[in-house]
C-alpha cells in the first residue's frame, strides 16, 4: 500500500496544478493521496472528484470546458488509474 500512496503522490507532485515547484510539491498534494485512493478505480468518480479538487479546494480557477484544463485532469486520472490496472 505504501508504494501506490507514494507513486500517487509523485504523479499529483508531476503535474503540480497550484504551480508550487518540485520543492514544495511532493508535501502540498501528499493530503489528497487518502481521498484519490477511494476513487481510484473508477475513472469518472476520480475525474469528478479532481475537478472538484481543482474547483473548490485549490481554487485554480478550473474550467471544464477548457479543453486544455480537460485533458491535464484526464491524462492525470489515466496515470493514476494506469497504478492500479497494470
Amino acid at each position: 500500500m505504501k508504494n501506490i500512496t507514494i507513486a500517487i503522490n509523485q504523479i499529483l507532485s508531476d503535474w503540480d496544478p497550484l504551480n508550487v515547484g518540485e520543492n514544495t510539491s511532493l508535501d502540498e498534494y501528499s493530503k489528497y493521496v487518502n481521498h484519490i485512493l477511494r476513487y481510484i478505480n473508477d475513472k469518472e468518480s476520480l475525474t469528478i472528484y479532481l475537478e472538484k479538487l481543482l474547483t473548490y479546494d485549490l481554487d485554480t480557477g478550473y474550467d471544464p470546458t477548457s479543453r486544455e484544463q480537460k485533458n491535464s485532469v484526464d491524462l492525470v486520472v489515466k496515470k493514476l488509474n494506469d497504478l492500479v490496472s497494470n
